[in-house]
This record gives C-alpha cells, sequence and structure tokens, in this order.
C-alpha cells in the first residue's frame, strides 16, 4: 500500500528538520527525517488499522492516529493509499 503526506504533514516534518538542524551538528536534520519517516512507514504497513483517533477534532474528520514519541500522527485509508494529513505534538491537543 502507498504512503502519501499532506503538505501541511511535509510542512511539519520540513520544519521539525529545520530545527533539529540548528540545535545539532551537521546532517542531522537529513538524519532525523528519515528516521520519522521510517518510523511513520514501518508503522503504517504493520498496523494500518489503529481505532478512530480520540481526539474529537480528528475523530469528526474520520481520522485514525498513532503515536511516534510525542507526536500524533492523523491518518486515512483512501483506495489504496494511506494518507497522513497531520502531525501535531500531542500535549497541544484537548481531549
Amino acid at each position: 500500500m502507498k504512503i502519501k503526506l499532506s503538505k501541511e504533514a511535509q510542512l511539519v516534518i520540513s520544519e521539525l528538520s529545520t530545527f533539529v538542524d540548528s540545535k545539532n551538528t551537521a546532517g542531522a536534520s537529513k538524519r532525523f527525517k528519515k528516521h520519522f519517516l521510517l518510523k511513520i512507514k514501518n508503522t503504517l504497513t504493520t498496523f494500518s488499522d489503529h481505532n478512530d483517533c480520540k481526539y474529537p477534532v480528528f475523530k469528526a474528520r474520520g481520522l485514525r492516529c498513532f503515536f511516534i514519541d510525542k507526536w500524533v500522527i492523523a491518518y486515512k485509508k483512501e483506495d489504496n493509499v494511506i494518507v497522513v494529513y497531520i502531525i501535531v505534538l500531542g500535549s497541544l491537543l484537548p481531549y
């Protein structure tokens, strides 16, 4: 199954990478981005049927969620594609 990132999700990963690069050694952002995307891919290909998201704002959109460290990844299956719509820090979300 193909995995696709929305523009919003791509922007979050890009901004995270920039932050990581500003706080670490050269090349850290590339390693971070590669590792983070690999975690998303591995989780979605292994467990692509997570429960509906417990956060009302995502549940209302029919999104499913999982965590990577402190980050909430919200996605939806559409035909033969899994689309990651949102990547957000879990502590920013109200229950």
